[in-house]
C-alpha cells in the first residue's frame, strides 16, 4: 500500500488482510506471546520468516517487503504459502556482512546495526535483508546465526558481529596477489 512501502522494506513485517487476521484469532494460542511469527514458502520451496505488522489491508493480498520477494524468487501477484511458526529459539550470535559501504560511512556502525535490527523478529542464516538507520538504507547478508539457522532476536541478548570495512590498500594488495608478475 502507498506510504507503507518504506516502513515495510527495512523490516520482516508483512501486512495481512482483515479476514486472515480474524482467522488467526481462532487458532488456539496464536496470540499467546503478542507477536505472530510466520514462515513464508514459495512454490519453488524457498522460505523466509516474518512477523505480522500491526496494520492490515482490506483485500485478499499479503504485502511483503521487496527483499522478501527477492529472497523467495517471486514477483508481484505470486502465490506463497504462509504458516505459523510455533517455536524458534532465542539467538545468541549473528554474523552480518554488509553489501556496500553505507554502513561504514555511519559514525557508530554497531549502534546503527543494533537499532536497525529492532525492526526484525527473526533472522535466518543466508538471508539478504534491508536495514535502515536514519535516512541511510543498506543491505546485509546474514552469514551465520547461533544456536540455530533461524533465531528469534526479540527480547534476546544477541552478539552482533560484522567485518571491518575493506580498505583500498587491502583491495589493491589482493589484486596484486591475483595477478603475479611473469617470470617471477
Amino acid at each position: 500500500p502507498e506510504g507503507e512501502d518504506r516502513n515495510l522494506e527495512c523490516s520482516d513485517h508483512i501486512l495481512l488482510p482483515q479476514k486472515a487476521l480474524a482467522d488467526l484469532y481462532t487458532v488456539d494460542g496464536a496470540f499467546r506471546a503478542g507477536k505472530l511469527l510466520f514462515q513464508l514458502r514459495s512454490e519453488e520451496g524457498r522460505s523466509v520468516f516474518a512477523t505480522m505488522d500491526e496494520n492490515t489491508v482490506p483485500d485478499e493480498n499479503v504485502y511483503l517487503p521487496m527483499w522478501m520477494m527477492q529472497q523467495l524468487g517471486i514477483a508481484e501477484g505470486a502465490h506463497v504459502q504462509i504458516g505459523l511458526v510455533s517455536s524458534v529459539r532465542k539467538g545468541v550470535h549473528v554474523r552480518l556482512e554488509p553489501e556496500g559501504q553505507e554502513l561504514y560511512a555511519l559514525p557508530d556502525q554497531e549502534l546503527a546495526l543494533t537499532t536497525a535490527l529492532g525492526n526484525y523478529s527473526l533472522l535466518q542464516s543466508g538471508d539478504r535483508i534491508m536495514l535502515r538507520y536514519g535516512p541511510t538504507e543498506f543491505a546485509v547478508v546474514v552469514r551465520e546465526t547461533r544456536p540455530d539457522p533461524v533465531i528469534a532476536i526479540i527480547d534476546a541478548d544477541v552478539e552482533v558481529d560484522f567485518p571491518p570495512p575493506v580498505q583500498k590498500s587491502d583491495v589493491h594488495a589482493f589484486i596484486q596477489l591475483e595477478n603475479p608478475v611473469e617470470g617471477a
